[in-house]
């Protein structure tokens, strides 16, 4: 079973779990990825979105 993005943030401590909660409930009311949700309420870096999701996707991180 894959992991998911809000679950490996708080694993590695990148967030914390009111973080989560309050991106999941903005998420819910503007219609947004959560990746995007913590983006945007200042949780985390865009840059820090990326390397999650290349560990969760086993993908490399390119920066052009």
């Amino acid at each position: 079973m894959k992991k998911k993005l809000g679950e490996t943030l708080l694993e590695t401590g990148v967030i914390t779990p009111d973080q989560l909660d309050d991106a999941l409930k903005y998420q819910k009311q503007w219609g947004n990825k959560l990746g995007t949700a913590l983006v945007a309420k200042g949780f985390i870096t865009e840059e820090r979105l990326l390397k999650t999701l290349g560990t969760l996707l086993k993908l490399p991180i390119v920066d052009l």
